[in-house]
């Protein structure tokens, strides 16, 4: 690349006359290493992208040409520092906007420091349980894995477990202990089999990643690890943990991904409606007033209702779900077509869809028992995994109000501003009713404190998230949550005191 210090050809040709064993090696070694680091255990300088990059590069290269020498540390810390030279290649010069350069590493840097809890496992086994009633998440998962559901929840925790618990590096069965007689020893290999690679796999799937035939080397700055879907690698009889962070986000959104992958239109359709039905639950337990305008209501053919909307003689929210994801395009390289191509019948819709509702709400005075408020309109777009749009506010002047130049002559700005409309994950979301419902904030008061923050470039975040943190020694433990949790850890800790 041109004006590089370092270049991607110098780098990989660098890589390829060392022998491959030796380099990657070090690699996970010092993976692990970082993810101690976290944790406060021990010191480094190194940065997780910048070694996840290494690992992709040594997969792909090492070992290539004949030259074959063994690395030692130093040999190491040079191509680590060559990857951090060719990290530095100015990205804000190519965009118009700050944002879109932020948002490219927020893509790439923001899921290695996320953090997994409880209700992360729980809440995806409320999901996928009540998917299956319309989907097969289970005869596809055993089909394709040939791991039952109820097995697959059981063999997640315990993963997360063996790794973040226990410190573990590699996995065996031996380390399931006691569970191996609960699961079944083929139910745990079926499992492990199906979230790992063979090291020679590895190797191709990495060549392919690396190609620049297929992706710019610039593009490759940015890009997430390939990895996502095998955290592991098997080496004999043992699976290799490549990285804690992997293990750490699979354990996350490992069967959205997995069926996201397998049957993307499908499971998207049905996916969608059962997320729904869970913003529903957390509405439920939250104890605020709300109307679902799905259930029991008509509306003409030319209005697409929004999904929810909470109530109060103060303020209302009108809340749309929209099981979304950025594309791997929008989020290396985030010009307005991409994220308009990525998001026109997503977030660019759910704009539309307040709007053209709220006009709708108003030509009627009311629908059901909801009506605007007079004071003072909100609306949360809330989806599955993080978009780092921002605030709705920045996302608008960026790439949405472009894409819906012609319809926004027909906004009322003046009900719901721009500034009124928040992006939330699910996560995002389970937090602001946990903390509303043991009164630690006031929904009103907490989101007109965000938009200052908001408005103060000291104060800003570029996630929802960030606001809450704060927040971040409350463990929001939603009861139906915690019941789930319970359910399934239930079965491990009794068959391990038996």
């Amino acid at each position: 690349m041109k004006g590089l210090p370092v270049d991607l050809k110098t780098i990989k040709n660098n890589i390829s006359s060392y022998n491959f064993d030796s380099l990657f090696y070090f690699c996970v070694h010092k993976l692990h290493e970082i993810s101690k680091t976290k944790l406060g255990l021990e010191r480094t300088d190194f940065l997780e992208w910048h070694v996840l990059f290494a690992f992709k590069l040594i997969l792909a290269h090492a070992g290539t040409n004949s030259k074959n020498k063994i690395a030692n540390y130093n040999d190491f810390r040079k191509i680590i520092g060559n990857i951090q030279s060719f990290f530095d290649t100015p990205i804000f010069s190519r965009y118009n906007n700050i944002d879109k350069p932020v948002r490219a590493i927020a893509y790439q840097q923001f899921w290695v420091s996320e953090n997994v809890h409880k209700r992360d496992f729980a809440r995806q086994s409320i999901i996928f349980k009540q998917i299956n009633s319309k989907y097969e998440v289970k005869s596809m998962l055993l089909s394709k894995s040939g791991v039952e559901l109820e097995d697959y929840f059981l063999m997640l925790f315990l993963l997360y477990a063996l790794v973040f618990e226990l410190k573990n590096t590699k996995i065996s069965i031996d380390l399931f202990g006691p569970t191996v007689e609960l699961i079944g020893k083929r139910q745990i290999i079926l499992f492990l089999d199906s979230i790992s690679t063979d090291l020679e796999d590895a190797k191709i799937f990495a060549r392919q990643k690396s190609d620049t035939r297929e992706k710019s080397a610039e593009r490759q700055i940015y890009e997430n690890s390939p990895f996502f879907r095998y955290p592991l690698i098997k080496i004999n009889n043992e699976y290799l943990i490549i990285a804690p962070c992997l293990v750490n986000r699979f354990c996350k959104y490992s069967l959205y991904d997995f069926f996201r992958y397998e049957d993307k239109e499908s499971f998207s359709q049905h996916f969608g409606l059962v997320f729904e039905r869970y913003i529903q639950k957390c509405l439920e337990y939250s104890g605020l007033k709300f109307v679902n305008f799905n259930h029991n209501m008509s509306f003409p053919k030319d209005i697409k209702n929004v999904d929810f909307g909470l109530i109060s003689d103060a303020y209302s929210v009108l809340i749309e779900a929209k099981a979304t994801e950025l594309s791997w395009v929008a989020g290396e390289d985030p010009t307005d077509i991409n994220l308009i191509n990525t998001q026109k019948c997503h977030s660019i819709k759910a704009v539309k869809q307040f709007y053209d509702f709220i006009n709708y709400v108003k030509l009627q005075n009311g629908v059901g028992s909801f009506n605007l408020s007079s004071q003072i309109n909100f609306a949360f777009i809330v989806t599955y995994k993080e978009l780092y749009f921002g605030s709705m506010q920045r996302a608008w002047s960026e790439f949405i109000k472009v894409a819906l130049r012609e319809n926004a002559k027909t906004f009322d700005f003046e009900t719901l501003p721009i500034c009124n409309i928040f992006f939330l994950t699910i996560d995002d979301l389970e937090v602001v009713f946990y903390l509303v419902k043991n009164d630690l904030i006031n929904l009103k008061d907490f989101l007109e404190d965000l938009k200052i923050k908001e408005d103060n470039p000291s104060t800003r975040r570029f996630t929802f998230r960030m606001y809450l943190e704060e927040y971040t020694q409350v463990d929001a433990e939603l009861p139906f949550l915690n019941d789930e949790f319970s359910r399934i850890f239930d079965k491990i800790e009794l068959k391990t005191k038996v």
